[in-house]
């Protein structure tokens, strides 16, 4: 049996229930990849873009294993994001 056609629709995946956001109790933890981030991107200046839609936990800069050198992708921590995100 094929697998299903994919949407095109791109949503956070929610870990576990055992990995919680560390301020709210029973709120589910997840993680949103954001692509094209200029690679002289810092922390600094991807967290005040995203603090507008959720708490930003962490902000992880995705580098290339050989080289060191940010992909120009990464990838965003938040207990709950607005719909504003969806």
């Amino acid at each position: 049996m094929p697998p299903p056609p994919l949407t095109g629709q791109k949503r956070g995946y929610p870990f576990s229930s055992r990995e919680r956001s560390p301020d709210r109790e029973g709120a589910s933890f997840a993680k949103l990849f954001v692509g094209s981030v200029p690679r002289t991107a810092t922390e600094e200046d991807i967290r005040p873009l995203f603090d507008k839609h959720g708490r930003v936990l962490e902000v992880a800069l995705i580098k290339d294993k050989r080289t060191g050198q940010q992909q120009g992708t990464c990838l965003l921590g938040n207990g709950v994001w607005s719909t504003v995100m969806a």
